[in-house]
């Protein structure tokens, strides 16, 4: 574990396994080849990005030019789509 104290380390225990269940979820929507936790993060979570606010809206300022946004909205798309049964 990352540190000597139990509540610092739950609280990463917690953040992990929400990041590992985004993943597997992600690649479930996608139907693409698996990726790895690491081209996961590298790809879809340590982006330089800003999310602001025109008339109500939110908007979300991605990197310019960046290789994998089309892909991060598809994933976005999938996402929007999908109901839940109750």
């Amino acid at each position: 574990m990352p540190s000597g104290k139990f509540n610092a380390n739950g609280a990463w225990l917690i953040i992990a396994s929400i990041a590992y269940n985004m993943m597997i979820w992600i690649n479930l929507l996608t139907n693409q080849t698996k990726i790895t936790a690491k081209t996961f993060r590298k790809r879809f979570i340590n982006i330089a990005g800003r999310i602001t606010r025109k008339a109500r809206t939110l908007i979300v300022h991605l990197p310019y030019k960046w290789p994998f946004q089309k892909q991060w909205f598809d994933i976005l798309d999938e996402i929007q789509l999908l109901t839940i049964k109750t």
